[in-house]
C-alpha cells in the first residue's frame, strides 16, 4: 500500500491497478465470442499491459482540477455478487422512461437482453447488436469511428481503458429516413457488490450509435446504481456517428453514491447537414468526469450543448468540451450551468476551435454558475481559438451568488426565504431538467436543489473561492 501512494504521488498510477481494470475483459471475452480476430479492443488492451499509456494527475493540465488520487489509491474488486433480482428489476423501471422506443439495459458493463425492450416497430432487432452480431459492413463503419484520431475515445486513457477492459459493445443503428416519436434508452446500472465491502467495483459500459441519413432519434443514456451501499468506479464510453441530415438529440443522466466515481467520455462525428445536440445532468458521486468531443466534420453539420451540475457535499463535478469547426457554414451553441455549495467543486473547461477555411462559422459558448457557500469551488474556463476570418463567434462565464434583492421581492409576495431561494436555484436548473423525460431522476435532482436551498445562508463573512477565465 505504502508503494501504490508513493507512486501516485509521482503522478503515476500503478500497473497492479491498470491490470485489475482488465481482468473482467480479459476473463469474459474469447476470439469466437469476437468473430475470430484481433480487433480495435484487443489493440487498445495489449497498449495497456504494456504500459503505454499515460494516466492523468494534478500535473496534467486538462485534469488538473480533478482529483483522482483516492481513485488510483483504490482496491478494485474483480469479483461481485449480484443483488437480489427483484431489486434489479425495481431500479429498472425506476429508471426507465415511459414513453421510450426501446430501453437496452447494460448491468454491471453487460447487455442484458432479457431485460432489453424495443417498443417501436420501426426499429428491428437488427438495430440493437453487440459486437459478435455486427455485418461486415457495420462492423467497417464502427472501426473507423473508434480510431478516429480526433476522437476523444482513442486520445483519452480512459476512453482507451474503456477500450480495452469493456466486456460487451452495443451498437444502436437508426435505419435511414426513420424519425423516432420516444426516447432509445440505454441504461446502464451497477448492481453487484464487491466481496470486499471496501474495495470498488468497477465496469466499461460501451455505446456506439450510428444515425443513417435523415434519421432522427433521441438517445437517452442513463447511468446509475441499483444499491447505494455498493461502491463503484463506472468507465463509460460513447461514440456517435451523425450521417447527412440525420438529426441525433443525445441526453446524459450520471446519479451515483456519494463514494462513487463515474468518468465518461464521449465523442460525435457530424456529416453534412447533420445536427447532434447534447444534455447533459450530473448530480451525485464523489467525482464525476465528463469528456465531450464533438467534430463538425462536412459543411452545414451542426451542434448544441446545454448542460447542468449540482456540486453539493464533497463532490468534483468536472465536464470537459471541446467542439471543432472543420469546414464552413457550421454552427454551434454551448450554455453550462453549475451550482456549488457546501464543499463541493464545480469545473468547466470548454473550447471552441475553428479551422482554417471554416468560414461562416457561428458560434457561442457560454457558462453560468451559482456559487452558493464560502467553501465552494468553481472553476470555469471557457476557450476560443479561431483558425480564419469571416466567423461570428463569441464567449464568457460568470459567476454568482443569489441577489439578496431577488429573496426580498419573492418575500414581500409572501413567499418565505426558504422557499424563495427554492425558487430561483429552480428556476436557474429548469432549463436542463425539463428536458430529461425521466420524472423520477428529476425529482431526486429537485429534492437536492430543496436541500442545498435549505442551507444556504445569504450573507457570507468571507469572499467564495472562484476562478473565471476566459482564453
Amino acid at each position: 500500500e505504502e508503494e501504490r501512494s508513493t507512486v501516485v504521488r509521482k503522478g503515476r498510477v500503478s500497473q497492479e491497478w491498470v491490470e485489475s481494470l482488465l481482468a473482467k475483459g480479459g476473463r469474459r471475452r474469447s476470439r469466437q465470442e469476437v468473430g475470430g480476430e484481433e480487433d480495435w479492443f484487443e489493440t487498445a488492451r495489449k497498449e495497456m499491459e504494456q504500459g503505454l499509456v499515460e494516466f492523468p494527475s494534478r500535473r496534467t493540465e486538462d485534469w488538473r482540477f480533478t482529483q483522482l488520487r483516492n481513485l488510483y489509491l483504490a482496491e478494485l474488486s474483480v469479483d461481485a455478487e449480484k443483488v437480489a433480482d427483484l431489486k434489479i428489476s425495481a431500479a429498472v423501471d425506476l429508471w426507465r422512461a415511459s414513453d421510450a422506443a426501446a430501453v437496452v439495459v447494460v448491468l454491471d458493463g453487460v447487455w442484458d437482453r432479457k431485460r432489453t425492450l424495443v417498443h417501436d416497430p420501426q426499429l428491428s432487432a437488427a438495430s440493437v447488436g453487440s459486437w459478435g452480431e455486427l455485418s461486415d459492413e457495420i462492423k467497417d463503419q464502427v472501426r473507423g469511428m473508434v480510431n478516429d484520431p480526433r476522437s476523444e475515445t482513442v486520445k483519452d486513457p480512459f476512453g482507451k481503458l474503456n477500450s480495452a477492459g469493456l466486456e460487451d459493445i452495443v451498437v444502436l443503428t437508426l435505419p435511414k429516413g426513420v424519425s423516432l416519436s420516444g426516447p432509445v434508452q440505454f441504461l446502464s446500472l451497477w448492481s453487484s457488490r464487491s466481496m470486499e465491502t471496501e474495495h470498488l467495483g468497477f465496469c466499461h459500459p460501451r455505446l456506439i450509435v450510428l444515425a443513417e441519413p435523415d434519421s432522427e432519434a433521441t438517445v437517452l443514456e442513463c447511468h446509475g446504481t441499483v444499491d447505494d451501499v455498493s461502491h463503484v468506479f463506472v468507465n463509460s464510453a460513447t461514440d456517435f456517428l451523425v450521417k447527412e441530415s440525420s438529426r441525433v438529440r443525445h441526453i446524459l443522466v450520471s446519479d451515483f453514491a456519494d463514494a462513487d466515481y463515474h468518468i465518461n467520455t464521449t465523442h460525435a462525428s457530424v456529416l453534412q447537414a447533420g445536427s447532434y445536440d447534447w444534455v447533459g445532468l450530473t448530480f451525485g458521486s464523489e467525482v464525476t468526469r465528463v469528456t465531450l468531443g464533438v467534430d463538425l466534420v462536412e459543411d452545414g453539420s451542426s451542434t448544441s450543448l446545454l448542460g447542468l451540475q449540482v456540486a453539493d457535499g464533497q463532490r468534483t463535478l468536472d465536464i470537459h468540451s471541446r467542439i471543432t469547426h472543420a469546414k464552413p457554414n457550421c454552427n454551434s451553441s454551448q450554455l453550462q450551468k453549475n451550482i456549488a455549495m457546501d464543499r463541493g467543486h464545480s469545473v468547466f473547461r470548454g473550447r471552441v476551435i475553428v479551422d482554417r477555411g471554416a468560414v461562416q462559422t457561428n458560434s457561442d459558448q457560454l457558462c453560468r454558475s451559482l456559487l452558493l457557500s464560502d467553501r465552494a469551488q468553481i472553476d470555469t474556463m471557457p476557450n476560443l481559438e479561431i483558425n480564419c476570418d469571416d466567423v461570428k463567434c463569441s464567449h464568457g462565464a460568470t459567476v454568482a451568488d443569489l441577489e439578496d434583492d431577488e429573496v426580498f421581492y419573492l418575500a414581500s409576495r409572501g413567499i418565505d426565504a426558504g422557499t424563495a431561494r427554492y425558487l430561483l436555484i429552480g428556476g436557474f436548473a429548469t432549463e436542463v431538467l425539463e428536458r430529461i423525460p425521466l420524472p423520477n431522476i428529476v425529482n431526486r435532482a429537485r429534492d437536492r436543489i430543496q436541500k442545498i436551498a435549505s442551507k444556504i445562508r445569504l450573507q457570507s463573512q468571507n469572499p467564495p473561492s472562484t476562478q473565471s477565465v476566459a482564453l
